[in-house]
């Protein structure tokens, strides 16, 4: 029988090692290895297809909708948003983006101050401050997006 460590035992790395060793005493179970290789068979094809700013059209809107959100590029940032496209440093890059709700994101499109820029990233016409954030109610007075 498996049992896990008595309530209250701090989990440790020596505990949860012990633990492991004791679950599989005996190794996997048929169903266990077959559930194993699966979900190693489907990391391993996400890893490969994993790839930063990269868009892949089938389920977008699942993956969106988990989130309720979506990311943006404000406009001020449009210009070191390149620069590092450019250097190829996308993880830099990728940090420029701002999460707003789905909601404002469809308020920002409807007013016409979103222009899809690249696959699915979205350029937007707000104020933006380092200190506050998006400020979506505000058109960034250095720029026009057409």
């Amino acid at each position: 029988m498996r049992s896990a460590p008595e309530d209250g035992t701090e989990l440790t790395v020596p505990t949860s090692s012990k633990w492991i060793e004791e679950v599989y005493k005996n190794g996997w179970t048929k169903r266990e290895e077959e559930s194993f290789r699966r979900a190693q068979k489907s990391f391993n094809i996400l890893l490969k297809e994993l790839r930063p700013l990269k868009h892949l059209d089938d389920g977008k809107e699942e993956f969106f909708g988990l989130f309720k959100s979506i990311e943006i590029l404000p406009s001020i940032l449009y210009e070191m948003f390149e620069n590092y496209l450019r250097a190829k440093q996308y993880l830099y890059a990728n940090q420029l983006l701002v999460p707003i709700p789905l909601g404002t994101f469809h308020m920002l499109s409807k007013t016409g101050r979103l222009k899809k820029i690249l696959n699915n990233i979205y350029l937007a016409d707000t104020h933006y401050d380092s200190e506050l954030g998006l400020m979506t109610k505000e058109v960034n007075p250095d720029t026009y997006i057409i």
